[in-house]
């Protein structure tokens, strides 16, 4: 008996029996999970480890940005990093909930290490910033104040300006160089 949703001929045309799109196709299009970079099956094991520990790593970082802009004033809206990397995992909740696999039911088997190291990380982030909220409130003002009006230095906007465009180059730049390492290496496989 066949237990996903949809059968391997709708798999592979994108189209459910009621004729709508494949979510999960569309996903897989728009990552590029078809794509050639995707390399063999090892390479592709990697690059899924990878991409989960960067959604790890962003959650840590989102996290660590939202301390960092209560303790500068931003109060509630300080969250917004924290809710946009939350997005990503209820997406990937959804995406394999569509293929038969329930993400948090599998999340529920973690080992106790790991369960109780994220649940005080959690409560020491939750503690810090609702300190950081509570102080803003009670004093008036941020723990750590900024100045960033109309009235500032033109020369902190041609800072963050320039920052940016380095970082965005920065990143162009890895992203070209690590394309041509993979390039050169399925031409090395080509050839034997």
């Amino acid at each position: 008996m066949n237990t996903h949703r949809h059968t391997t001929d709708h798999a592979a045309t994108g189209r459910t029996t009621a004729g709508r799109t494949d979510p999960n196709r569309l996903a897989n299009r728009f990552a590029g999970m078809n794509d050639p970079s995707m390399g063999d099956e090892r390479e592709r094991e990697v690059i899924y480890r990878a991409y989960v520990f960067s959604n790890v790593l962003a959650a840590v970082l989102s996290g660590i940005a939202a301390l960092v802009l209560v303790a500068t004033g931003a109060g509630i809206l300080s969250l917004a990093p924290v809710i946009v990397v939350g997005i990503p995992g209820w997406a990937a909740i959804a995406y394999a909930a569509r293929e038969n696999v329930d993400l948090p039911t599998l999340a529920s088997t973690t080992s106790r290490s790991r369960r109780i190291v994220t649940i005080l990380v959690t409560i020491a982030f939750l503690a810090l910033w609702l300190a950081g909220l509570f102080f803003h409130m009670q004093h008036g003002h941020p723990f750590v104040r900024i100045d960033v009006t109309a009235d500032s230095d033109v020369s902190t906007y041609l800072g963050m300006a320039c920052g940016l465009v380095v970082g965005i180059g920065g990143v162009v730049i890895a992203f070209r160089m690590l394309r041509g390492r993979h390039r050169r290496r399925l031409e090395e496989l080509d050839e034997d």
